[in-house]
């Protein structure tokens, strides 16, 4: 759900219908028809409508932790964007999201905060969950999660397919919107071990979202078959996890 793009701006003309005029955390909003405005001190009015309000209205307004827009909205080619504090709320649609649960990351000693946080060049969250190397998968983060980066939309038409694998050869896809992403406990550089509990989490994860949604071990990808210059997961291949993944999903 969470992304930073640039885009152009969509003045909404609302509705005159305004019902009333509230206060929410001590910021002032007016309600109309479909559509909020929202006053706040420090970034000024803006209006909330369609999809993205319909999700603010699910999350508990402001009072949840989007809180209050700080941007009009933004309108993109598949999506409409609004900027909340640190991060974007997006309206793309969910559909046939995919599992790609192999990202070793510098994350060590059970310190998943950087997942969540994000880094200074890199908003968080950076995944859906951290799988560590005690065999634990703890979720750090839901909808869109700055994970997968940008890839070849043949390579997604291929999962969505559960057919062999093109290899990718452009970066017009945005994955972060489109796929699952696990980040796995490891420094990356195909000596450090990978644990026994840590394989067993990462195909126990990866088979519960196939078993959910009714895919199989084709659906589930390692980040080098889906960006240029990735090189992970290293020290296991992603071959033989799927072939983990089809057994665990063959026995139940």
């Amino acid at each position: 759900m969470w992304g930073r793009s640039p885009g152009s701006v969509h003045r909404w003309t609302p509705a005159p219908a305004a019902r009333k005029v509230r206060t929410r955390t001590g910021r002032r909003s007016r309600d109309f028809k479909g559509s909020s405005i929202y006053g706040n001190p420090d970034a000024g009015a803006h209006e909330v409508h369609g999809a993205i309000r319909d999700l603010w209205q699910r999350m508990g307004w402001e009072l949840s932790f989007l809180r209050c827009p700080v941007s009009d909205e933004m309108v993109h080619p598949n999506q409409s964007q609004q900027q909340v504090p640190g991060r974007a709320c997006d309206s793309a649609p969910r559909s046939r999201p995919r599992s790609a649960p192999q990202h070793p990351t510098l994350i060590a000693g059970g310190h998943y905060g950087r997942a969540h946080d994000g880094r200074p060049d890199l908003l968080g969250p950076l995944c859906h969950g951290v799988i560590g190397k005690d065999g634990g998968v703890y979720m750090v983060g839901n909808g869109r999660t700055n994970h997968a980066g940008r890839g070849d939309g043949d390579v997604l038409r291929a999962v969505i397919d559960e057919r062999p694998l093109p290899r990718g050869n452009e970066q017009n896809t945005d994955g972060n919107a489109r796929v699952y992403g696990f980040e796995c406990e490891s420094l990356g550089d195909g000596i450090h071990p990978w644990p026994e509990d840590q394989l067993k989490a990462i195909d126990k994860a990866a088979a519960a979202i196939c078993r959910t949604y009714g895919w199989h071990a084709g659906s589930v990808i390692g980040h080098l078959e889906w960006q240029l210059g990735k090189i992970d997961p290293k020290g296991f291949t992603v071959d033989s996890m799927r072939a983990r993944i089809a057994r665990r999903l063959a026995a139940t």
